[in-house]
């Protein structure tokens, strides 16, 4: 039997600001196991952890305020790059929920391992959920696994895990998911703006998909969702 490990991984940072203004005060991860038995893939829910950091920066308000973290609960404890090649030993690919943003404080832990976005593939799997937030979606799927506090490390790493196993047993690929984190993101659900505001994606007017792809200074999330369903119309 062939096994493959996928790693989910979640981080809590000193502020709501980018690198090098922010560091890692927290890192988790949690192991989703794939075995194979012939042609079909299975998942299952494997090991994980979570350790803080000290980033060397000062641990600010507006962070503490979501995750609880203070500055004397990482006083002692390792730096990020103490801790990466345990965290990346053993590993065929890394998930995370909104991977762009583990992506700018671990871009050294995912190297050149394919990655899987859980909120990318969230949204095309189930684009009627009414939130794709990581605990959002475990409210709407159901999840009866304790994992707490939420908005920390470990305990999110650990649903990104669950998400991510359900994701698979939904029917999404993990080759359609890493080919979708390379991707912008789809955008599910109605369109959030505009004189079409309220209207299905696959509904709007094609003359107003091309305006949004084409010639709006529109994010490339909105620009790639619009020329997805441009296309899905075969007017493009």
């Amino acid at each position: 039997m062939s096994i493959k490990i996928i790693r989910c991984v979640d981080v809590e940072t000193t502020s709501i600001k980018e690198p090098p203004e922010s560091g890692v005060c927290e890192i988790g991860w949690w192991d989703v196991v794939m075995e194979q038995d012939g042609d079909t893939w299975s998942p299952c829910i494997g090991d994980g952890g979570n350790t803080p950091i000290d980033s060397g920066l000062p641990i600010e308000p507006e962070a503490r305020a979501v995750h609880h973290i203070t500055d004397a609960d990482i006083e002692g404890a390792p730096r990020l790059g103490g801790v990466l090649d345990r965290i990346s030993d053993g590993v065929d690919f890394f998930a995370a929920h909104s991977s762009a943003f583990e992506r700018k404080f671990l871009g050294d832990l995912f190297g050149d391992k394919p990655v899987i976005c859980t909120l990318k593939a969230a949204r095309r799997v189930w684009p009627d959920a009414p939130a794709h937030g990581l605990q959002v979606l475990r409210y709407w799927r159901g999840y009866t696994e304790a994992a707490s506090p939420a908005h920390r490390a470990g305990p999110d790493a650990y649903i990104n895990a669950v998400l991510l196993a359900d994701l698979i047993n939904s029917g999404a690929s993990v080759s359609d998911m890493v080919a979708w984190e390379q991707q912008p993101s789809l955008l599910p659900g109605l369109i959030r703006f505009g004189k079409h505001k309220g209207i299905a994606w696959s509904e709007a007017p094609a003359d107003y998909l091309d305006w949004l792809a084409n010639k709006s200074d529109m994010d490339e999330d909105t620009k790639f969702t619009a020329s997805h369903w441009l296309r899905e119309s075969g007017t493009c």
